[in-house]
């Protein structure tokens, strides 16, 4: 009985989360509300609104507000769609937003001239020997010369469009830890309440750097799942145009 009532106690105090989302309609409903304020443009990354690791170390994210930047030491939502996007630079990026000899939108396929052969062609990003462990030794540290960034886009309460958050080369490893975790639950990464928050490392060659690191806040029940499964149905076709930026290599 006791059992029974603290499982009441923990559904009701969920649905509280749910009804706290500017999302807490039906799809059909956010499909005409972003349709309308759209007027029938699409989103593209130069149109989402973009949060970076800070350089240096920095653990409070600088995010995009309509009345201007504000900080935070974490982004909490629910990830209602992520994509993998790859970049190849043969010379050292200067943040002239240059684009990469190479570049994947999907993380899978790649468009561009690797071998600096003069002839662009399409290639396979797992078997491309740019991407293999060892094809890069920058300051005699080993690892790929293509980089791989992970881009997630976390919805939070008041939003009705997701934020999108830049995941780095350096935090990667436990992005991907985290998914796996969220997977040997059973839980779909919309599943869940996601906390980011931003942790202060040093690289063995003595640079200090921040890393994302996430956490679920809690475990979504079944009705709740479907609303943002029905939006992340939704929202994964829109990213389908989100491409590579070369804004996003600034980050670690």
């Amino acid at each position: 009985m006791a059992e029974k009532q603290v499982q009441a106690t923990e559904n009701t105090n969920a649905l509280a989360v749910i009804n706290t989302f500017a999302i807490a309609i039906s799809g059909d409903d956010i499909k005409a509300i972003i349709s309308e304020n759209l007027g029938g443009e699409k989103i593209d990354q130069f149109g989402l609104d973009k949060v970076k690791v800070p350089s240096g170390g920095g653990t409070q994210w600088e995010i995009p507000s309509i009345t201007g930047e504000v900080t935070a030491p974490s982004i909490d939502g629910v990830i209602v769609a992520w994509k993998t996007v790859r970049s190849l630079y043969l010379t050292p990026f200067t943040g002239g937003g240059e684009p990469p000899v190479c570049s994947s939108d999907d993380g899978a396929s790649g468009f561009g001239d690797p071998f600096e052969s003069g002839m662009p062609v399409h290639g396979d990003c797992a078997t491309c020997p740019r991407n293999q462990w060892g094809s890069s030794d920058k300051g005699g540290k080993k690892g790929k010369a293509c980089a791989e960034r992970r881009l997630l886009f976390i919805l939070r309460k008041d939003d009705h469009i997701p934020l999108m958050v830049v995941a780095p080369p350096a935090s990667l490893k436990g992005m991907k830890a985290y998914f796996l975790r969220l997977l040997q639950a059973g839980v779909p990464y919309y599943g869940a309440m996601t906390s980011l928050t931003l942790a202060k490392d040093k690289s063995s060659e003595g640079i200090t750097y921040s890393r994302i690191e996430a956490k679920a806040l809690g475990i979504l029940d079944p009705e709740q799942q479907k609303v943002f499964s029905d939006y992340a149905s939704f929202f994964g076709k829109i990213i389908q145009s989100v491409r590579f930026d070369p804004d996003l290599v600034d980050s670690q």
